[in-house]
């Protein structure tokens, strides 16, 4: 009878050990289930996020390639053609029209690169793929965009006397044609080489 209550006690104390150990197992499980259902909506959402990119790099690339390469290379045609008839001229203060073409129709996107910036997806990827894509967007918007005012001013600026400048003015809209174009190009390469990485190839976008 003199043993019975100690053991009694014993097998108390073991229940509520073992008790105290599942209560807190079930919480600890309960914490890596959120963290992880989280973390799963997470990866989700920055998944879309970067996908929203990827197709806005790609009209882009599209629109460089498909628009803005040929059109580009007919503005600088049409201006070295106006360039050889002034020469010709024998009196060169005769007017000759410049651009009568649109410079652009469609702008260069960038919405979702700022809508992954301002939502802070960017945190959780790849950091040298952020970075490239980030370098990209500006030279696009900081370098090549900022060339079509220069080109819109120098057409239509009602300061100068367009009789005595149109050669001068002519060669340097060409001057500037030739920089964008340029520009273009490294745009354009670099456009392709990351629609090529692996890590946007990759993405899971359907």
């Amino acid at each position: 009878m003199p043993d019975q209550k100690p053991q009694s006690t014993r097998h108390k104390l073991k229940g509520w050990i073992i008790e105290s150990m599942l209560i807190c197992i079930s919480i600890l499980l309960a914490f890596a289930l959120d963290d992880w259902g989280e973390q799963r909506n997470l990866d989700a959402r920055t998944n879309v996020a970067m996908c929203n990119v990827k197709e806005e790099m790609q009209f882009n690339y599209a629109l460089l390639t498909e628009d803005y390469s040929p059109r580009h290379k007919q503005l600088i045609e049409y201006v070295k053609k106006t360039i050889q008839q002034l020469e010709a001229q024998s009196n060169q203060r005769e007017a000759v029209r410049m651009i009568d073409r649109p410079i652009v129709i469609q702008q260069l996107r960038n919405t979702a690169w700022e809508l992954a910036i301002e939502t802070g997806y960017l945190l959780h990827v790849d950091f040298k793929m952020a970075t490239k894509i980030a370098a990209i967007y500006d030279l696009q918007e900081d370098s090549y965009k900022l060339m079509i005012p220069k080109i819109i001013d120098l057409l239509f600026n009602d300061d100068s006397n367009i009789n005595d400048t149109n050669l001068r003015a002519q060669k340097k809209l060409l001057g500037y044609m030739n920089e964008w174009v340029m520009q273009l190009k490294y745009l354009t390469r670099v456009y392709e080489e990351s629609l090529n990485s692996q890590q946007l190839t990759k993405l899971d976008c359907a």
